[in-house]
């Protein structure tokens, strides 16, 4: 039987992995949501597309999408989400980053689509372990490739609808983008362990991402990251 699979993401790893399941298993389009910046895939709204949606595809997979699906898109065809954080822990935005300055568990979680954020069955999931010097940009590029690993060896049977999903141990917790907004402004007369605010920087360094920041006394941003070096 020819199933047919819609992948919708806003996310450059995923595209790659997008494509790259087309071409070991074909029938795989790409699109994603409207506030994407993907160059050459073609932008939907879910909710207003969501009719040639059900009509057109058998399985319905978003990988870092940003955009929320409807209720009767998932009650009429399997829709499926691949987050980078190990449920229920430290469910939405950015789990690496909380995940570092919690301590809770990090991984890629493959899960069944419900009405709520990153909250549905369970279908598989890896956990990844992270030192005391990743960053939020170390841990990302381990989950990234954790995520296009299971994400290979899964595809099959999730397009089969050959497996077992499970309900969450919990209810866990969530982060929005507040949350992690609200964690970018340090204030310089916080008083607490070294080791909570090396945590928080560490969770607020990705590369070149201007996150963490104080104000300074002309009321300019600064913006601060952390450079680890493992002795060898």
């Amino acid at each position: 039987m020819n199933r047919k699979t819609l992948v919708i993401t806003d996310n450059t790893y995923a595209k790659s992995l997008a494509e790259e399941l087309n071409t070991l298993f074909g029938d795989v389009d790409i699109a994603q949501s409207q506030t994407g910046q993907l160059k050459e895939v073609s932008r939907i709204d879910v909710s207003q597309v969501a009719r040639s949606v059900i009509e057109k595809y058998d399985l319905v997979i978003s990988i870092h999408c940003k955009q929320m699906f409807p209720k009767h898109l998932i009650e009429s065809v399997r829709c499926i989400n691949v987050h980078p954080g190990f449920n229920p822990y430290n469910r939405g935005w950015y789990p690496q980053v909380f995940s570092i300055i919690d301590g809770s568990a990090s991984g890629v979680t493959i899960h069944e689509i419900d009405e709520l954020i990153d909250h549905g069955k369970i279908i598989v999931q890896k956990k990844i372990e992270l030192t005391e010097w990743d960053t939020s940009g170390s841990a990302y590029k381990k989950i990234m490739k954790a995520e296009r690993q299971l994400l290979l060896e899964w595809f099959q049977r999730i397009r089969d609808e050959e497996y077992v999903a499970s309900t969450p141990h919990s209810e866990g917790n969530l982060n929005l983008k507040k949350d992690f907004d609200g964690i970018c402004k340090i204030q310089l007369d916080e008083i607490g362990p070294f080791r909570c605010f090396l945590d928080r920087l560490r969770a607020l360094t990705h590369q070149n991402h201007r996150n963490a920041y104080f104000i300074s006394k002309t009321g300019k941003k600064v913006f601060l990251s952390l450079q680890l070096e493992l002795e060898e």
